[in-house]
C-alpha cells in the first residue's frame, strides 16, 4: 500500500485588497453558491489558479491589491480556545416552568 507524504503548511499567500480612502486592507475573495472563497493559498499552484481571479475583481472594482505571503508558524490553539472560552458570557439555564 503506497503511504501519502504529510503536507504540512508552512507558508500562507493571501490576496489582499487595499483600500484606497484609508489603505486598510482585507483578504480578497469571491461568492459562490455554497458562500464566500477567500483568496488565501499554501502552494504554488493555487496561486497561479487564483491570480487571474485577483486580477478580474481588481479591474471590475478598481481596487488595487497585493500578494503577501506568511511565513511564521505557530500553533496557537490551545491559546485561541481558552482566550474565546474566558470571553464568551457564561450561558444560563432556561426556566422551567
Amino acid at each position: 500500500m503506497e503511504q501519502m507524504s504529510n503536507f504540512k503548511i508552512t507558508t500562507l499567500t493571501a490576496f489582499v485588497a487595499i483600500d484606497p480612502e484609508d489603505g486598510d486592507e482585507g483578504v480578497m475573495g469571491f461568492k459562490t453558491n455554497n458562500g464566500w472563497i477567500p483568496l488565501v493559498c499554501a502552494d504554488e499552484a493555487r496561486i497561479k489558479q487564483m491570480l487571474p481571479i485577483a486580477e478580474k475583481i481588481s479591474t471590475e472594482t478598481g481596487t488595487k491589491y497585493r500578494i503577501l505571503q506568511f511565513s511564521t508558524r505557530e500553533d496557537v490553539t490551545d491559546q485561541v480556545k481558552d482566550q474565546y472560552r474566558n470571553d464568551r458570557p457564561h450561558q444560563t439555564q432556561p426556566a422551567e416552568h
